[in-house]
């Protein structure tokens, strides 16, 4: 994966609060330029070669409460993305994929199902509103040899 982008929700208060934050990517801690802004509420976003990232340290200090103020401790490392409106979005462009959740007031990592997701790479994540899927390849070769 040659990571260029990173994407989080944005915190701010401001217009812009709650839509995915799209960033050049500059380093595994280091966020770079700022390439724009994606409302989830009338956008998707499909994000290719992704990487579930995270601040583990600061995000169980805000599950531990020693830090109260938000900051930001999750993004996703993607190669490249497209922005589809929700109108245009099909139910199967999210089969194979399962949710991934990430809020650090429950738990410092990235979670699916009670298992850890920190630093995993897919093929394919997509949002839906303000939840993020990611693609299981074993789940599609599973499908796929159901139906032979």
């Amino acid at each position: 994966m040659k990571p260029t982008y990173t994407i989080r929700r944005h915190l701010g208060n401001d217009q812009y609060k709650g839509h995915y934050q799209i960033r050049e990517y500059k380093s595994a801690r280091c966020q770079g330029d700022l390439v724009g802004y994606v409302n989830p509420a009338t956008d998707t976003l499909k994000m290719y070669d992704v990487k579930l990232s995270n601040n583990v340290n600061l995000a169980g200090r805000i599950l531990t409460g020693e830090q109260a103020k938000k900051k930001p401790c999750a993004w996703i490392i993607c190669s490249d993305f497209d922005i589809v409106s929700n109108d245009a979005i099909e139910l199967t462009d999210y089969d194979n994929c399962d949710e991934v959740t990430y809020n650090p007031r429950m738990a410092k990592n990235w979670m699916q199902d009670g298992k850890v997701m920190d630093d995993e790479e897919r093929f394919y994540a997509i949002t839906m509103d303000k939840e993020v899927y990611i693609f299981d390849i074993s789940k599609s070769l599973t499908n796929k040899y159901k139906t032979i």
